[in-house]
């Protein structure tokens, strides 16, 4: 099993935005705009400075034609989603959840604490 941090799966999460974006030929104003978000969060969200919320991730996942889970495995691990029971796939979904309930709570914690 493999430890991961809270930034490790934003890591991951805002690289796989950005590869599913670049291999679809999407500029970022055109997923943006697919996920109606604005550009400046989405290019805030593939820099790793933001995270959005669940429905966030839910438009910018049916934008790139992907499941929201896609977007939260490591690079050179999507063949291992395709083996996995639907009961799998939910568990990781569901622990994928927490771990970002998490941190994002950490991070509006941290941006209350600033004030």
């Amino acid at each position: 099993m493999v430890i991961m941090t809270g930034n490790d799966l934003q890591k991951i999460f805002s690289n796989n935005i950005y590869t599913a974006r670049i291999n679809l030929g999407y500029s970022q104003m055109k997923l943006a705009e697919l996920a109606d978000i604005s550009t400046g969060f989405l290019c805030d969200i593939e820099r790793g400075l933001k995270t959005g919320t669940f429905d966030t991730i839910v438009k910018i996942s049916n934008a790139l034609h992907k499941e929201p889970y896609e977007l939260f495995i490591p690079d050179g691990e999507t063949n291992v989603k395709s083996s996995l029971s639907l009961k799998e796939k939910k568990d990781l979904l569901a622990k994928l959840s927490l771990s970002l309930k998490k941190n994002v709570n950490s991070t509006i914690q941290k941006t209350i604490d600033e004030f």
